[in-house]
């Protein structure tokens, strides 16, 4: 039987709640479990943290503080002239685009509001500040193949 660590590629259901209980995600509506190669930084540390060790099958419920999560809200979201942005850029809140970071790595923006011609763009995940409780069964653990290995993530039809 495999159990979870580093080079496993692992599938797993999940219900993600926040403090009041309301459900904020659950992978059964989406149809096809989560699925991630584990050591590689394709999940959330916390979520990997707890997973570790555990067999296929796993039926396990745990909390994810900020700091393990999406981390700490570290000041609102900022105000951007609409003109600053690119045309055809979709700024409906919620969306989501990549830019280059002061440090030159690449930062992800998310749109929270549009008045005017005024777009907020906020640097934080919208779970930022979050502790997440997350109710997860583990349906399958395999080896990961060289080629996801050499990649980093799974590959679709492994």
């Amino acid at each position: 039987m495999h159990h979870i660590e580093s080079g496993k590629v692992v599938q797993f259901h999940y219900i993600l709640r926040n403090g009041e209980g309301e459900i904020l995600d659950d992978s059964r509506q989406h149809g096809e479990p989560m699925v991630y190669l584990h050591g590689a930084g394709n999940m959330i540390r916390g979520v990997e943290q707890q997973l570790q060790g555990h067999p296929e099958g796993a039926v396990l419920a745990f909390d994810v503080p900020p700091e393990l999560g999406y981390g700490h809200r570290r000041g609102p979201a900022m105000p951007f002239p609409r003109h600053v942005l690119p045309e055809d850029m979709d700024l409906t809140v919620g969306t989501t685009f990549t830019t280059q970071g002061r440090d030159g790595r690449p930062m992800v923006l998310w749109v929270t509001k549009v008045e005017g011609d005024q777009v907020w763009l906020d640097p934080h995940h919208p779970l930022a500040g979050t502790t997440l409780h997350y109710a997860v069964e583990v349906t399958s653990i395999r080896d990961a193949t060289l080629d996801e290995l050499s990649k980093g993530h799974p590959l679709a039809g492994n």
